[in-house]
């Protein structure tokens, strides 16, 4: 999809995108328990069209300003651990409300406390554990040892190449390293191309 993806320009598009997720969330169910039909309609057509339309919307937009940027970034890194966490508050919610037969109005301070708790939680899992263990399999997966770990002896050793770039001690004597450069153990020094 991303081969034949053709962005436009649109200025503002993150903030028409999240007016439109709000607007969308804002109406949950249309047609009542009489027209039911009405409510498969509008799920089809969100489903169809209108989401699409926004992941395009979203795909297409770019950040022009630090408070935008930053919020995107936020909501970006802890996106995965907020869509792990939620889950089972929102059962817990959702059972709270049915038992207690509450209210809208009864209910919304329940509501607000699981939203901002669920993005402080998110928010906490991905600092604490989520970037941590990715930091880790990272080194780990690109030759290095992670902290606290030492490197086994079976391991092959991994030296420094230009921009931060491994080579493994396994590879050719002269291995191709970045930009075009050679590298050459014998030599001790890279020649340019």
């Amino acid at each position: 999809m991303s081969r034949v993806f053709k962005p436009i320009r649109i200025r503002g598009a993150f903030w028409i995108g999240g007016l439109g997720i709000i607007i969308l969330s804002a109406i949950p169910r249309i047609g009542g328990g009489e027209h039911q039909w009405m409510n498969g309609l509008y799920d089809t057509l969100c489903v169809l069209a209108v989401f699409p339309l926004l992941v395009y919307l979203g795909a297409s937009g770019q950040t022009t300003d630090k408070i935008t940027t930053r919020l995107c970034k936020f909501l970006g890194d802890i996106s995965y651990p907020l869509y792990m966490v939620h889950y089972p508050f929102i059962y817990l919610y959702y059972a709270w409300v049915k038992n207690e037969n509450l209210t809208f109005t009864q209910s919304l301070p329940g509501a607000l406390v699981l939203f901002f708790g669920s993005v402080v939680l998110a928010f906490l899992c991905m600092k604490f554990y989520d970037g941590p263990v990715r930091k880790c399999l990272s080194k780990r997966f690109l030759g290095r040892s992670c902290a606290g770990q030492t490197r086994s002896a079976a391991q092959p050793k991994a030296s420094r190449s230009c921009a931060g770039q491994t080579r493994i001690a396994a590879q050719p004597k002269a291995s191709r390293s970045c930009a075009g450069q050679t590298r050459s153990a014998a030599q001790g020094q890279i020649r340019e191309n």
